[in-house]
């Protein structure tokens, strides 16, 4: 090899790519690069994360801990925009999933406020799980929102989910509120 370029983190495939390539001796190809201890790996990220090349998502966790104490469903989903575009975590999805409580607790509220007339029993299970997916749909929105307010979009995060249709969330769309100037970013 002559020369490897510098990739910034945020291209996390090509970053871990790279990374293996400086640190894996005697990889003939790919695949070989993938392997960690006999066992062939999904993609680079996980074999980088295997090797310990990236660092955890503990500092990640710790933040977004302490925030969920004392912010709200906007203001988490805000800041787990900022880690996102900011600080490239090594398992964003795994993040989002351990955190989606408090990520979604007040679109949950909204969901069962606006369905109280519809649902004959709140124990059913069919309508606490679409009360979840329209929850979760609505928090996938205003997030994609938020990433696009400090310009990125859920499509720059190929482990996430990617946007549907949407109901007005957090107010109506950031972007509008922000080309009216009814809204700045930031806590």
């Amino acid at each position: 090899m002559r020369r490897i370029y510098y990739v910034i983190p945020k291209v996390r495939e090509r970053f871990c790519l790279r990374a293996l390539l400086l640190h894996v001796k005697g990889a003939t190809c790919f695949k070989s690069i993938r392997t960690v201890d006999g066992i062939c790996l999904e993609n680079f990220s996980e074999a980088a994360l295997a090797l310990h090349l990236l660092e955890d998502d503990i500092q990640w966790r710790a933040c977004l801990s302490e925030a969920s104490l004392f912010k709200f469903g906007p203001e988490m989903r805000h800041l787990f925009a900022i880690i996102l575009v900011n600080c490239s975590p090594s398992e964003p999805l795994k993040l989002r999933d351990d955190f989606k409580k408090p990520l979604l607790e007040d679109l949950l509220f909204k969901a069962k406020r606006e369905r109280a007339s519809q649902i004959v029993s709140s124990a059913t299970i069919v309508a606490k799980a679409q009360l979840m997916e329209e929850a979760e749909l609505n928090a996938l929105c205003a997030f994609d929102d938020n990433l696009l307010a400090l310009g990125s979009s859920l499509k720059d995060f190929t482990t996430l989910p990617r946007r549907t249709s949407c109901s007005v969330v957090d107010g109506g769309s950031i972007l509008a509120q922000m080309r009216t100037g009814s809204r700045r970013i930031g806590f």
